[in-house]
């Protein structure tokens, strides 16, 4: 399908005009990019069904599930946001390479993360 928007918007950009064409072809790539990115975020979530699904399995008590749940949430995110940091290398040499985003970011979670707690704690009764 969108090898069909491409060739037609490669022969209008020959045929038609040029500018409307180069148009077509971004808009065809920005669309490509945000299913991706969408396709991103429904792994993640089937990630965290199913660990919310093993944690209920597993016989743990409901904040306890539901901190599993949102744990794996935000390491995911995380996750996601490291490889998003470089589309031609793994997530491991990111970080790795100790680049200052990198550190900022991390730095960021943990910090957020520590003083959110007990806040975090009353919103979703983590036990």
């Amino acid at each position: 399908m969108f090898l069909l928007l491409i060739a037609c918007s490669t022969l209008y950009m020959l045929l038609g005009d040029y500018r409307e064409g180069i148009v077509l072809v971004s808009s065809i790539f920005i669309i490509i990019g945000i299913m991706f990115a969408l396709l991103k975020g429904v792994f993640l979530l089937a990630t965290v069904l199913i660990v919310f699904a093993l944690s209920i399995q597993e016989g743990h008590t409901d904040g306890e599930v539901r901190a599993i749940a949102f744990s794996t949430l935000i390491i995911g995110n995380v996750f996601l946001i490291l490889t998003d940091l470089s589309r031609t290398r793994s997530f491991i040499s990111v970080f790795m390479e100790r680049s200052k985003v990198t550190l900022i970011i991390i730095a960021l979670t943990l910090l957020l993360s520590t003083l959110i707690i007990l806040a975090l704690n009353f919103i979703f009764n983590f036990e």
